[in-house]
């Protein structure tokens, strides 16, 4: 695949932010990756802005709570809804 983008929660995810931005880069070739985090209180707003230099990461920070629950759950129907587009345009075609 030549452009994806992965979308990663954060909410004080310190001790796991760093592995699955680390899974992101071991399962695709230069994935875009955008980080929302939703009022985090620990490191792991540090460890993005470190990674961010080296690595294609946009990050998100949410004002509210909800903000960032409705961003989410917007880009998870945009990305059903693709995923059931891609999968019927398929059977039509064979």
């Amino acid at each position: 695949m030549d452009n994806i983008s992965i979308i990663i929660r954060n909410r004080n995810e310190a001790e796991f932010i760093g592995f699955a931005i680390q899974s992101c880069l071991d399962q695709f070739e230069n994935p875009e990756i955008i980080i929302v985090d939703n009022k985090s209180t620990d490191e792991s707003l540090e460890i993005v802005n470190l990674l961010k230099i080296e690595l294609r990461l946009k990050l998100y920070q949410s004002t509210t709570i909800r903000l960032a629950n409705q961003l989410i759950w917007v880009l998870n129907n945009v990305l059903m809804t693709m995923f059931w587009y891609y999968q019927h345009t398929l059977k039509l075609l064979t």
